[in-house]
């Protein structure tokens, strides 16, 4: 049977801890380190199919970013249709880019059982995760959101907070209060009070008001940015869990 093959270029370059082949709603998805391939049989519906396999890219990379604290942009390089019959290729190529490539170093964890039973496969894991990611982001926009403010903020050089306020404030829209947000996610309303008062401070360089303040402004300290930043990434982990067990308000 002819396949569809939709390859989008991916920069920067994909760690190799989430290289790989497996298989995801009926589609095999391929990632390496600088492109991510989707492919299905042909069954003559190639704009449905498009449509499915950009839902998996956008969902994988969404997460791998996540998990990376990095924002990857996915870019439709080609599509082809591929008969193995015949052996013949048909491709259509939408975009030339040069990316650039990175290395990494990782190490997975498999721990068998004295008879040989695989007990704990941290790259199974992790695969799984990722694609169930990959469905929960794809039927929720309030965690698609939550997780673009979160990949906006690893992407900015200077770090500024303003989309980790998004993340809060996003979630006590979605929960109806802050406080009810807090307790649901077990944050903690102090927790989650004391990192809005730090973004919402105008004497830090990078707070949501910056430049509003007479006189020089600071950097936040260490221990600042590390709870603002917390606080937000609890909020996306924590949303997630409750968007997979199907009790999320949206």
């Amino acid at each position: 049977m002819p396949m569809h093959e939709f390859r989008w270029g991916v920069k920067p370059a994909i760690p190799g801890k989430w290289h790989g082949t497996l298989e995801h709603d009926g589609f095999d998805v391929e990632i390496a380190c600088d492109w991510i391939e989707v492919r299905k049989e042909d069954h003559h519906d190639l704009d449905v199919q498009q449509r499915n396999a950009k839902q998996i890219v956008d969902g994988v990379i969404r997460r791998i970013g996540l998990a990376d604290k990095m924002r990857f942009t996915a870019t439709l390089g080609s599509v082809s249709r591929f008969d193995p019959q015949s052996n013949r290729r048909d491709i259509n190529v939408f975009v030339s880019d040069s990316l650039g490539l990175k290395a990494s170093a990782h190490a997975d964890v498999v721990v068998t059982s004295a008879d040989g039973r695989i007990v704990a496969d941290s790259r199974k894991d992790r695969m799984d995760e990722l694609f169930s990611f990959v469905d929960t982001s794809a039927a929720n926009e309030t965690l698609r959101r939550m997780s673009d403010y979160m990949l906006e903020y690893h992407d900015d050089p200077e770090k500024k907070l303003a989309p980790l306020f998004d993340i809060i404030e996003l979630a006590a829209k979605v929960f109806a209060h802050e406080h009810k947000a807090a307790t649901t996610l077990g944050i903690g309303i102090q927790r989650m009070k004391d990192a809005t008062n730090i973004m919402n401070d105008s004497g830090i360089r990078t707070g949501r008001h910056r430049g509003q303040e007479a006189g020089s402004q600071r950097e936040p300290t260490p221990a600042e940015a590390q709870l603002c930043e917390s606080v937000a990434e609890e909020i996306v982990t924590e949303y997630t869990n409750l968007v997979q067990r199907g009790a999320a308000p949206r």
